[in-house]
Order: C-alpha cells, then structure tokens, then sequence
C-alpha cells in the first residue's frame, strides 16, 4: 500500500505540475495523499470530548482507487490526553478521521507531516479549500484512465482465443448434444474469423454415448447438419437442430468436417481440430469485457459532458456545501450588511463547478434589502463546495431565504 501511495502522488505531482501553473504547484506542496484503512468511520465534526461526530463510511473520489484520500490539514485535540486527526476529503466534502485510521506513503514522516499541516495559516487552508477540486479532478482523471487501461487489457486478453482460431478458418465457441424425447439433438455455436461473410455451413457430426463409442441411428453414425447464414466477419451463429438421431443413448458429439460457402461463392472444408475450441466461458469473458468496456466509455463521456457543459442543476446527487455549513452561510450574509434595513427577501445564485457564485439576485419587498444582500454575498470570500453528480461537480441554482427582523 505505501508503494502504491508513493506511485499514486508521484503521479499526482508529475501531471498536475505539467499544467505549468504556479498555484497547483503550491496547491499539491500544502497537501498530501494517503489511504483510508477498510471500514474506518470519518465524521463531520469533532467535538468538544475530542469524539468524531455524524459518523459515516468514508467514500472514495474514484472507485478503482477505493482509499486513496487527500490529507489537507491535521488536528489535536486534547481533553487530558492527545486526540489526533486528519481532515481528509471525500466525495462529499471534508471530514474528520483518527490518525490510526490513516495510511501515510512511505516517502512521509509522520512528523514532519503534522508539523506542516499545524504551520499552515487560514489563508492557506481556505487557499486548499478554495481550490481542491482541482486535484480532485485531476484524481477520477487519473481512476478513469486506470480503468480504461484495465478494460483494454481485458478485451486483448479475451480476444487471444478468437485470435488463435484465424489460422483454422473457423472457431467453435461450443457444439452440445441435447436431449430430447427418445431422440437427441445437437446445438452448435460458432465465431468466423475471416474477412468472408458466411452464407451456409456444413456440420458432419456422429453421437457418443456416455463411455465415447460412436452410436447408429437409422442405420448411420454420422449425420451432415446444415445452417444458414448470413455470419458476417467476426461474428457468431449459433443453430439447433432437434431429431437429429432417434435414440437417447447420445451424451456428447464427434465433429469430423465442416464446410462453409461464402457469400462470394467460394467453399472451404474444413477438418474439425480440437484446438478450434474455443469454449463459452471464453465468450462470455469476451461479452464481458465489451460491456464493461461500453459501461466505461458511457459513463466518462457523461461526467466529461458534465465537466465541460454550461447547464444548471437544481436537482443533483450531491447539494454545495458551504464551509460551516448553511447557518454560517446566512450568519455571514447578516454581518456583512450595511444598510439598517428589515424585511424578508428571497436570494438566489449560481454556485459554479469551482465553488465560485455568479448571477446573485434578490426579491422582496424591500429593494434597499434587497440590494444590500446582494452586495453582501458579493463580500463573502469564501468559496462553496460544489454540487455533485457522478462525482463531477456542476453548476448549481442555489435558492434561500432571508429574513431580517
């Protein structure tokens, strides 16, 4: 795991600072990145007995990086003895969690590590707040392209038994005896490698009863079986034929030949090798790894969508989160008014994917309130935490009330 951190900020740190901007830079120097141990509680808050408060599972910014934290400050807190925390953040915001709960990458002393986080003044740490989805950001691109890097990988290594078969002309993903009333059937499944379309194919298959002795039927071992196409390159057909043989003495079948027509009319038969088997777990990983590989591409293209669009949500998965909390919001907004003005009005603003707001207004019956609200958001320095969805923040109409009596 500490290997695995080193990697992971090493990473961070190369390709955040290739964006050649001066403040990430100081942004990644203020912050660090460690792992949240399995099933550890983080909390809202600490409280005044040193106790983690709103206890909760901790959400990880990237499922394929299901620990990985950033670390932003460190906090003792002491009731008679040392009570040691790390703020961290999640995919909802930042939370509290014990010290022991945390691993650190080995490329870190714990020391040194508190003694930078306690020197840190509040510039700097609403500097981190303000701007920490910039790393974060940086962190599901960084999941996301693990993640296509794995499904590629995938698809390629499930693809090696469809490769195999090219040289054969033909592969079967299975071929199965079936039951049926004193008769027997068979079913057969099969994948084209070639650049050809086939139009009919050929089995001429025999029974085996259960210890693998060909078995007669009507006087004949064997049967020829015909399917019909179109199989186009690189697909699959699959047939079943009932009746094939009147006895159900039959468990498994012989393949000895297959012939194909093309749609160009040429033929090629082809003699059955037991390496053309390919098996239908091998297809089943193959569909697999498309649909996972499908599932991907999908849901990336949404958040980048998300990421990269101009609309507004008022419905989102995860609300903005202003430091403090709604109630600090409105407090701050009270302090900061001039005018000695009362009455009620309604404010709204855009609460933008940085934590920025833009488009304030306000209504009531008081337009002096009303203006002077509005200039008192306008005077608040302090950015939210934006609105969420697929953990991609958006922008967000964010609607409250105010009532000053």
């Amino acid at each position: 795991m500490k290997n695995f951190l080193s990697l992971i900020f090493i990473s961070i740190l190369t390709n955040f600072n290739a964006q050649g901007k001066e403040y990430d830079s100081l942004l990644l120097e203020k912050v660090s990145v460690a792992a949240v141990k399995e099933n550890a509680l983080i909390g809202t808050n600490i409280n005044e007995k040193c106790q983690l408060e709103n206890n909760q599972f901790f959400k990880p910014i990237h499922n394929s990086l299901r620990h990985i934290t950033i670390v932003t400050d460190y906090i003792l807190c002491n009731d008679g003895k040392a009570n040691m925390f790390f703020e961290i953040y999640d995919t909802q915001g930042f939370k509290y969690i014990r010290d022991y709960d945390l691993k650190l990458s080995e490329n870190l002393n714990i020391d040194e590590f508190k003694v930078k986080f306690s020197k840190q003044t509040i510039e700097e740490k609403t500097f981190i707040h303000n701007n920490i989805n910039k790393i974060i950001d940086f962190i599901i691109d960084y999941g996301d392209k693990k993640d296509k890097e794995e499904v590629v990988n995938s698809i390629e290594e499930a693809l090696n038994p469809f490769t195999e078969v090219k040289k054969y002309g033909l592969g079967i993903i299975n071929y199965n005896a079936t039951e049926g009333y004193s008769a027997t059937g068979a079913d057969f499944k099969i994948f084209n490698p070639s650049k050809k379309t086939i139009k009919y194919i050929w089995f001429t298959v025999g029974g085996e009863n259960p210890v693998g002795d060909l078995v007669k039927s009507g006087g004949k071992y064997y049967r020829t079986l015909k399917g019909v196409g179109p199989i186009e390159s690189f697909g699959v057909g699959s047939w079943s034929f009932d009746y094939v043989w009147f006895t159900d003495l039959i468990e498994y079948l012989r393949i000895t030949t297959i012939k194909i027509q093309y749609m160009d009319g040429s033929i090629k038969t082809i003699k059955y090798n037991k390496n053309m088997y390919i098996g239908e777990s091998a297809y089943e990983n193959f569909i697999s790894a498309v649909n996972k590989e499908e599932e991907l591409t999908k849901k990336q293209s949404e958040r980048n969508l998300l990421k990269n669009g101009s609309n507004i949500f008022e419905e989102v998965e995860l609300t903005p989160e202003f430091p403090g909390g709604q109630n600090s919001f409105i407090s701050q907004i009270k302090s900061n008014l001039i005018q000695n003005e009362y009455g009620k009005s309604e404010f709204s603003f855009i609460i933008e994917k940085d934590g920025s707001i833009s488009n304030i207004d306000a209504i009531g019956d008081n337009e002096i309130l009303n203006k002077d609200i509005i200039q008192s958001i306008k005077n608040i320095k302090y950015k939210w935490i934006p609105a969420k969805i697929n953990s991609t923040p958006v922008r967000y109409h964010y609607k409250s009330l105010i009532n000053i009596y």
